[in-house]
């Protein structure tokens, strides 16, 4: 299990703990902020740089037939086991 599946299991305790009572903005800032920051840094290890032969950044909004999808795939699939 991974860091961050572990963090949020236990941050989901938490929150479950909470749902008898409100929680505070303290509460649910540290849930917030330990799972981001978590994600983000998982995120900057796995980091890759892509590029798109004959694009500008708005075709990646407009033509669909330049996205490369089967990278995007295989970069979460990675990314995130």
């Amino acid at each position: 299990m991974t860091n961050i599946t572990q963090t949020a299991l236990k941050k989901q305790k938490l929150l479950q703990s909470l749902n008898s009572r409100p929680a505070s903005q303290a509460e649910i800032h540290q849930v917030l902020s330990e799972v981001t920051g978590q994600t983000i840094e998982h995120l900057r290890s796995v980091y890759q740089f892509a590029v798109t032969a004959e694009s500008e950044h708005i075709d990646l909004y407009d033509r669909v037939d330049k996205i490369p999808f089967e990278k995007l795939q295989t970069f979460f699939t990675e990314a995130f086991k």
